[in-house]
């Protein structure tokens, strides 16, 4: 949905993937309907969104080379266990301007893992910058920019 255009800074996404709130990455507020949610949605046609609790993940510093997102996420896992279950967790601090878009949606897709119901980045120019690079074909009518290209 980032790619097409679908999910960008500053708004919400409602999918039924437990890995919806991958969007999260990019400063939209990604969450799931799973299953039960679902079934109640289908019998009575309607819908309900509880604000859960937050938990803040003050990040600083720059990673290492060779450190992905996929590693700081197992690492915030094994470090604060079930601290976040069912919680949303927003991720701050001087440490995000250094992580590309593609680490952040690693972490806020993992942080399905993690127990949370959503992992949300801030939105600021990084985020902002990838939308506007990434245009998307139904606003353009061409797909070499939302595809990649092989040269």
């Amino acid at each position: 949905m980032v790619e097409e255009g679908f999910a960008w800074p500053g708004t919400m996404a409602v999918a039924s993937d437990s890995h919806s709130n991958h969007y999260g990455g990019v400063g939209c507020l990604g969450t799931p309907v799973v299953r039960t949610d679902a079934a109640s949605i289908w019998a009575t046609s309607r819908t309900w969104w509880q604000i859960p609790a937050i938990v803040r993940v003050n990040l600083v510093g720059t990673l290492p080379v060779g450190v992905t997102g996929k590693d700081v996420i197992v690492a915030l896992c094994a470090l604060f266990k079930d601290d976040v279950l069912n919680h949303g967790v927003e991720f701050t601090g001087p440490g995000v301007e250094s992580l590309p878009v593609d680490t952040r949606l690693t972490i806020a897709n993992m942080s399905t893992e993690w127990g949370a119901l959503t992992g949300l980045f801030p939105i600021d120019r990084t985020g902002c910058d990838t939308r506007r690079q990434r245009q998307p074909c139904w606003t353009t009518g061409r797909l070499d920019n939302v595809l990649p290209t092989k040269e």
